[in-house]
């Protein structure tokens, strides 16, 4: 993996083989291990070290882009050659050079830790649940990741950033309990509870009974609301979605779409989420408000969707496909506002409902109203006058989730960071919904 001062280099000569009025490189670097295990038993622990360089050219008013992995020089003067004679798409401008927040967001100890600590981790969530009949599978990770930007205007930028992450499914014959943890330092992730926390809903949901569709209370825990937020964000709160009209907000700027008990932003220099300190365009990260007491304030913008809605980039350029494509812009760090409720209060407030430990397969049915269907998983509780009653059957939904965050009715004080993958990181309490609708 290539150090700070060696990816400047390349990047450095990649720009001096580009015979273009502008271009941008970037070089996203990684290093990541990973100790999965399954049946009780520890797997083959892998580690993946890749390198990728993205470039964008302009060439008289048109620009291109392309990506590669292979990094000698013979290999790069061909791929510039290539990504430099397919001009065609309109240009747009590279940024000029930029001045970032600082951020550290390397921990020392991730980066070293070894497989023999990632097993002996992983060992902790297999005992506890061997020990009470369960079967244990998931997967332990940690790693280090570098991105590197450089523009013909003179723009440089290098930042890294190491991540971990424990997650484990207990099985029994009839039921399944999922737990998590992430964290930047290894040392904040507790093996104990991760496998304590799948394990109890796994024991907890054991010979679910059928539970008839209909509208129910429902009260979301974290991970749950995380998975309704990683879908909204990428369906509907880039700038390009919101111009196109594939948004809940195109249209709807200043409007009120959900209940006044929503409010979501994202900040990318938080240290309790993602913290980047600019995107992949080298643009410098800026916290936006996304909804605001249920109004929809706007987007996020990268230098293209900016443009073209008459404003300035908000710097959450995305990095673009393996193959160069563009991907528009996504929020990176999403916060849900919290309040000062216990778990225990939002379940005692429900005279008959739902409670949902996660959600799956999730695909959006109609954009403007954020319709969504998808089921449950991993834990699905019926609650009865303020009760946990019983486990229930997974059940599956159609629900516009602009109905839903206009039903909140409380939200707890905890918070919880859950990573969906190494670019969007979500930090959500849970929440008490008035209505949620399950289906046949």
């Amino acid at each position: 993996m290539l150090n700070r001062e060696n990816a400047r280099e390349l990047l450095q000569e990649v720009l001096n083989l580009v015979p273009a009025d502008e271009c941008e490189a970037v070089l996203l670097t990684s290093r990541m291990q990973r100790t999965p295990f399954a049946g009780n038993e520890v797997g083959e622990h892998t580690s993946d070290v890749g390198e990728t360089l993205y470039l964008r050219a302009i060439v008289e008013g048109r620009q291109a882009r392309g990506a590669t992995t292979v990094l000698d020089p013979a290999a790069l003067r061909g791929f510039v050659a290539r990504v430099v004679s397919v001009a065609r798409e309109p240009a747009m401008p590279v940024p000029q050079p930029q001045e970032y927040e600082q951020a550290n967001a390397l921990a020392p100890m991730t980066a070293l830790y070894t497989p023999e600590q990632r097993a002996e981790t992983v060992r902790i969530v297999i005992e506890n649940a061997a020990s009470q009949g369960l079967q244990a599978s998931g997967c332990y990770y940690a790693g280090v990741r570098q991105m590197s930007v450089a523009n013909s205007r003179g723009l440089s930028a290098c930042h890294a950033s190491t991540s971990a992450g424990l997650y484990a499914v207990a099985e029994g014959e009839t039921s399944s309990g999922y737990g998590d943890g992430y964290a930047r330092d290894v040392t904040q992730i507790n093996p104990f509870e991760v496998g304590e926390i799948a394990a109890s809903k796994a024991l907890l949901g054991a010979y679910p009974r059928k539970l008839d569709p209909g509208e129910y209370e429902v009260v979301l825990e974290q991970n749950a609301v995380a998975d309704l937020l990683v879908h909204m964000a990428r369906n509907g709160l880039g700038g390009d979605a919101v111009a196109s009209g594939q948004s809940f907000m195109s249209g709807r700027l200043g409007e009120r779409v959900t209940g006044p008990l929503f409010t979501l932003h994202d900040d990318p220099l938080s240290a309790d989420g993602l913290l980047s300190p600019f995107d992949a365009q080298g643009v410098a990260r800026q916290k936006v408000e996304l909804v605001r007491e249920g109004v929809a304030v706007g987007p996020v913008h990268d230098t293209c969707t900016a443009i073209a809605a008459g404003t300035r980039s908000t710097g959450h350029a995305s990095l673009p496909t393996t193959s160069g494509a563009y991907t528009g812009p996504l929020p990176c760090s999403l916060f849900l506002q919290h309040d000062d409720g216990e778990m225990e209060q939002l379940i005692g407030s429900v005279r008959r409902g739902v409670l949902i430990s996660r959600l799956a397969g999730l695909n959006t049915l109609d954009h403007a109203g954020l319709l969504v269907e998808g089921a449950t998983q991993h834990g699905t509780f019926l609650i009865e006058d303020g009760e946990i009653a019983h486990s229930v059957q997974d059940l599956r939904f159609q629900q516009s989730l602009l109905s839903a965050f206009e039903g909140i009715e409380r939200r707890s004080r905890e918070r919880k960071l859950v990573m969906s993958g190494q670019d969007l990181a979500v930090v959500a309490p849970a929440l008490k919904l008035a209505r949620f609708t399950f289906v046949e």
